[in-house]
């Protein structure tokens, strides 16, 4: 029986593997949108096992929530995975017939990947906004029908949205992650109300998004995330989401309540953003690469989030952080007015609010 320090530096050593895969994608004599989407790609080739049993004690655990017309998490916990390797099973060390993963009551689950909408014209694109969600999901439906992960969902989105015009249900995270973007964007460049509605791809364009947990929930019943196990993935997956943002180096970030996961202190609730940060907490996000400067964190008024200047990476590129709710209760008057502080600051930094072509 395998305990839990064996299943965590297990997954410490997945990270290690797919760090050094993407550093070395990063490294190659490739243009910035082959090199996207190779990574990307080599996210979708992770994978995790777990047991049968724990999928079946979440369906079940859902199911009698849903009864009782309430939601259980679809998170999976870290602590369940099983120390396994795709490599081993593909390359024999492990043997497969003697393992039986049907028999033996073991589930892969392989990880989605997301990026940019479309990579060519985000890298293109003066203004560049980067989104950290919690995690996606494999729906009860899918799953019966053999969905166990592995999608690009940044080509999946890419084509439905701008094929339909149909934003679909504000209460859907990624339609209004859409909306919010096209709001800031229009706020930045001051551009006409009157167009929003042929904007939908080309607000995609400035998008790219990354996720927490990339191993999608196993959402039969519920859609509802446990940020104590998103916690748990945002940990371990710090170093790789901190080179992804240092590689699409985004103007502005926005966490869709996941950056509390990445406080460096010992609670990360939205509300003691500001105050670790007077106190002298100058390393908040250092996990991310993100540096942030301790007399520059506001919480405009009218909106609950906190808006803050910082520098990311070895470059120490400008970059303006809002640390938001999820994108469901995110209202559109908050993003306006943390956009309308990003724009003061920019126009006192530099005076080069530039004109966006959206």
């Amino acid at each position: 029986m395998c305990n839990q320090n064996d299943k965590q530096s297990h997954l410490a050593e997945m990270n290690k593997v797919l760090l050094d895969d993407i550093d070395a994608i990063i490294d190659k004599d490739l243009d910035n949108v082959m090199k996207s989407n190779a990574i990307m790609e080599r996210l979708r080739g992770e994978t995790i096992f777990i047991p049968k049993s724990y999928k079946d004690e979440l369906e079940e655990k859902q199911l009698e929530a849903k009864k009782e017309k309430k939601q259980y998490p679809v998170t999976i916990n870290p602590d369940q995975c099983l120390p396994i390797f795709l490599t081993q099973i593909e390359n024999g060390s492990i043997d497969v017939s003697g393992l039986d993963l049907i028999k033996k009551g073991v589930i892969q689950i392989k990880a989605n990947s997301f990026g940019p909408f479309f990579p060519e014209e985000y890298f293109n694109n003066d203004t560049k906004i980067l989104w950290i969600l919690k995690e996606s999901f494999i729906e009860g439906p899918s799953y019966s029908a053999g969905d166990r992960g592995g999608h690009n969902q940044a080509a999946e989105y890419g084509y439905y949205f701008p094929q339909y015009n149909n934003l679909g249900s504000d209460k859907a995270t990624h339609p209004r992650v859409l909306e919010l973007t096209k709001m800031i964007l229009i706020s930045l460049c001051e551009l006409s109300k009157t167009h929003e509605r042929d904007l939908t791809k080309e607000v995609m364009k400035h998008i790219c998004i990354l996720e927490a947990n990339h191993f999608p929930g196993l959402a039969f019943y519920s859609k509802k995330t446990k940020d104590g196990l998103i916690g748990k993935w945002a940990e371990k997956n710090a170093i790789i989401l901190k080179e992804l943002i240092e590689f699409y180096k985004p103007n502005i970030l926005i966490g869709g309540n996941t950056i509390g996961n990445f406080y460096n202190i010992p609670k990360c609730g939205i509300s003691s953003l500001k105050n670790s940060i007077e106190n002298g907490n100058n390393k908040l996000l250092s996990k991310l690469g993100i540096n942030v400067y301790r007399d520059c964190v506001e919480q405009p008024k009218g909106s609950s989030s906190f808006v803050f200047k910082a520098s990311l990476g070895r470059d120490n590129k400008p970059i303006y952080v809002i640390d938001a709710y999820h994108p469901t209760k995110y209202k559109d008057a908050e993003a306006e007015a943390d956009t309308k502080l990003i724009k003061e600051w920019m126009s006192k930094e530099n005076g080069m609010i530039k004109s966006l072509t959206v």
